[in-house]
Protein backbone atom coordinates (compact mmCIF):
# COMPACT_ATOMS: atom_id res chain seq x y z
CA UNK A 1 0.00 0.00 0.00
CA UNK A 2 0.98 3.60 -0.59
CA UNK A 3 1.28 5.95 2.40
CA UNK A 4 -0.56 9.29 2.57
CA UNK A 5 1.59 12.45 2.88
CA UNK A 6 -1.08 13.92 5.21
CA UNK A 7 -1.62 11.17 7.78
CA UNK A 8 1.08 8.60 7.04
CA UNK A 9 -1.48 5.80 6.81
CA UNK A 10 -2.16 3.56 3.83
CA UNK A 11 -3.82 5.83 1.27
CA UNK A 12 -4.29 3.69 -1.84
CA UNK A 13 -3.24 0.59 -3.71
CA UNK A 14 -0.29 0.63 -6.12
CA UNK A 15 -2.71 0.15 -9.02
CA UNK A 16 -4.63 3.30 -8.03
CA UNK A 17 -1.35 5.25 -7.79
CA UNK A 18 -0.37 4.08 -11.26
CA UNK A 19 -3.57 5.57 -12.68
CA UNK A 20 -2.98 8.91 -10.92
CA UNK A 21 -1.36 11.81 -12.74
CA UNK A 22 0.06 15.17 -11.58
CA UNK A 23 -3.04 17.08 -12.72
CA UNK A 24 -5.43 14.66 -11.02
CA UNK A 25 -5.95 14.24 -7.29
CA UNK A 26 -7.85 11.78 -5.17
CA UNK A 27 -8.79 11.44 -1.53
CA UNK A 28 -6.87 9.36 0.98
CA UNK A 29 -8.80 6.25 2.06
CA UNK A 30 -8.06 7.02 5.72
CA UNK A 31 -8.09 10.79 6.31
CA UNK A 32 -9.75 12.05 3.13
CA UNK A 33 -6.93 14.53 2.41
CA UNK A 34 -6.39 15.32 -1.27
CA UNK A 35 -3.27 13.68 -2.71
CA UNK A 36 -1.64 13.41 -6.10
CA UNK A 37 1.71 12.46 -7.60
CA UNK A 38 4.49 14.94 -8.26
CA UNK A 39 5.24 16.28 -11.73
CA UNK A 40 8.18 13.86 -11.84
CA UNK A 41 5.59 11.25 -12.88
CA UNK A 42 6.13 12.36 -16.47
CA UNK A 43 9.64 10.88 -16.30
CA UNK A 44 8.11 7.46 -15.70
CA UNK A 45 6.81 7.61 -19.28
CA UNK A 46 10.33 7.54 -20.75
CA UNK A 47 10.75 3.71 -20.76
CA UNK A 48 7.40 3.23 -22.48
CA UNK A 49 8.15 5.92 -25.08
CA UNK A 50 11.53 4.33 -25.77
CA UNK A 51 9.88 0.92 -26.12
CA UNK A 52 7.50 2.40 -28.70
CA UNK A 53 10.47 3.65 -30.72
CA UNK A 54 12.11 0.23 -30.41
CA UNK A 55 8.88 -1.51 -31.44
CA UNK A 56 8.67 0.71 -34.50
CA UNK A 57 12.20 -0.25 -35.52
CA UNK A 58 11.33 -3.94 -35.00
CA UNK A 59 8.17 -3.71 -37.14
CA UNK A 60 9.48 -6.15 -39.75
CA UNK A 61 10.78 -8.69 -37.22
CA UNK A 62 7.49 -10.09 -35.93
CA UNK A 63 4.76 -9.48 -33.42
CA UNK A 64 6.53 -11.28 -30.58
CA UNK A 65 9.42 -8.81 -30.50
CA UNK A 66 7.07 -5.84 -30.88
CA UNK A 67 4.81 -7.06 -28.08
CA UNK A 68 7.76 -7.93 -25.86
CA UNK A 69 9.27 -4.50 -26.34
CA UNK A 70 6.01 -2.72 -25.52
CA UNK A 71 5.31 -4.98 -22.52
CA UNK A 72 8.81 -4.40 -21.10
CA UNK A 73 8.46 -0.64 -21.50
CA UNK A 74 5.02 -0.65 -19.88
CA UNK A 75 6.16 -2.75 -16.92
CA UNK A 76 9.22 -0.51 -16.42
CA UNK A 77 6.95 2.56 -16.48
CA UNK A 78 4.61 1.07 -13.86
CA UNK A 79 7.52 0.00 -11.64
CA UNK A 80 9.10 3.47 -11.75
CA UNK A 81 5.76 5.18 -11.11
CA UNK A 82 4.87 3.01 -8.11
CA UNK A 83 8.36 2.82 -6.58
CA UNK A 84 10.00 6.20 -7.16
CA UNK A 85 7.30 8.81 -7.81
CA UNK A 86 6.22 10.37 -4.50
CA UNK A 87 2.71 11.25 -3.42
CA UNK A 88 2.24 14.93 -2.65
CA UNK A 89 -0.52 16.72 -0.74
CA UNK A 90 -2.91 18.86 -2.81
CA UNK A 91 -4.99 21.76 -1.60
CA UNK A 92 -8.29 22.05 -3.42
Amino acid sequence: MIKCPHCGEQAMTPLRKTLLGPAQSTGCKRCGGRISVSAAAFFALIPFLLSMILANSLADRGWLLIGGSLAAGFLAMVYIHVTFIPLVPRDE
